[in-house]
């Protein structure tokens, strides 16, 4: 008989350090592992991508206050995943490498943890989480119902259309005001700003609504038509309006952020010093790499769970947990490179058809080109997602920055 193998009670040493909290890269594992035995694994050895992302959870655990690494039972964390796996498309659970082991001509290549493509960690956190997700959620309570106030007709009515989250800003800061969108005859705002970032508005607004959407994709679909989605096809917006209510009543508001489309609303509007409410947060907390990860969510959530309580989760967890508190929020997405060419012409058409239409314009048409850094990324960028999921991931199991 020959006795177990030195390099499976290795892995098996490993694991067991991993699971109570441990962070040693495998790499340097054989010169740090315990002279004497100790525990060991003793189930089926999980694949390396798991065993990776429960080293990174570790290690992100490490930084946390101790008070708030101290709730976490990371031991539970760790086996949940070491029991899963990644949903959806994806490389099979790759067997760990180590000094004795000879290449195999069959079966998945045994490989050092840290080489594990992002992309696989990214897979896992998303099972891992969909795994710690709240199966039931709390049912949403309708506000107290309130007798419908009749228009005065001396207060302003409008209606707000365009870039959804400068449209969301306006609301609310018309809203404190006490000035609710509605009324015959309304003033429309067609609200825009440069094309690249109501791009990432939109993509942003699907993803939270349920949608999947890769943003390449958007684009791919955007160029291939040769027209911007429709909530953002401000001259077909405009025209949709001008059929409705007359040229007369449609005004362009235009600028490059929050601040500026408020000042440029207050213009249309007769309101000089409206300005963002405070109590409103101007950007939703979404950076690009937590979109993403929530988009790969989105395809899990959307099989595992019914409508509503799927939106619940969208509505009342997932914005704390996916929180972004890296330097990625700091860098918005641009076009893909491929499309670069494409989003300037086309925001030059843009502004060469609404300025022949009549339309009252605030603001300036020229800030409908794109003016995104050449150096901000084309496509989320994956260290960042990964990032975010596993700070999700502690989050979803008790732990709090």
């Amino acid at each position: 008989m020959t006795g177990p193998d030195p390099t499976d009670r290795l892995v098996r040493s490993w694991v067991q350090h991993l699971r109570s909290g441990g962070s040693t890269a495998w790499g340097a594992w054989p010169g740090a592992a315990p002279a004497s035995s100790g525990d060991v694994f003793t189930g089926p050895l999980p694949g390396a991508a798991q065993l990776e992302v429960v080293r990174r959870l570790a290690a992100a655990r490490d930084r946390l206050p101790a008070a708030s690494a101290d709730r976490l039972d990371f031991t539970h964390l760790a086996d949940t995943v070491l029991g899963g796996s990644g949903p959806g498309r994806g490389l099979g659970e790759l067997p760990v490498t180590g000094p004795d082991v000879a290449p195999t001509r069959f079966g998945p290549r045994a490989v050092d943890p840290a080489d594990v493509p992002e992309e696989e960690l990214i897979r896992v956190c998303v099972g891992v989480l969909a795994d710690l997700l709240p199966v039931t959620t709390p049912p949403s309570v309708a506000a107290p119902g309130r007798r419908r106030r009749r228009r005065r007709p001396w207060r302003r009515a409008f209606r707000l259309v365009g870039a959804p989250d400068h449209v969301e800003s306006l609301r609310a800061s018309l809203a404190a005001r006490g000035l609710v969108e509605g009324g015959r005859s309304p003033r429309v705002l067609v609200v825009g700003t440069d094309v690249e970032a109501m791009m990432r508005q939109v993509w942003t607004a699907r993803v939270r609504a349920g949608g999947d959407t890769r943003w390449q994709r958007l684009w791919s679909r955007a160029a291939g038509r040769d027209t911007l989605p429709v909530r953002i096809d401000l001259p077909r917006v405009a025209d949709h309006w001008t059929r409705r209510v007359g040229a007369g009543r449609v005004h362009l508001v235009l600028g490059r952020d929050h601040d500026a489309v408020h000042r440029a609303a207050g213009e249309a509007l007769g309101l000089p010093d409206l300005a963002v409410h405070i109590g409103h947060p101007a950007v939703p907390p979404w950076s690009s790499a937590s979109v993403d990860l929530l988009r790969r969510l989105n395809a899990v959530l959307n099989i595992r769970l019914d409508l509503v309580r799927a939106d619940a989760l969208r509505d009342g967890v997932l914005p704390d947990l996916l929180a972004d508190s890296g330097d990625g929020q700091d860098d918005p997405l641009r076009a893909p490179d491929r499309y670069r060419e494409w989003s300037r012409g086309r925001a030059a058409g843009i502004a060469k058809d609404l300025a022949t239409c009549g339309y009252a314009v605030h603001g300036n048409l020229e800030d409908l080109a794109p003016c995104s850094d050449d150096a901000a990324p084309g496509t989320p960028v994956r260290s960042d997602v990964l990032a975010v999921a596993i700070r999700a991931c502690l989050r979803a199991a008790g732990a709090e920055e």
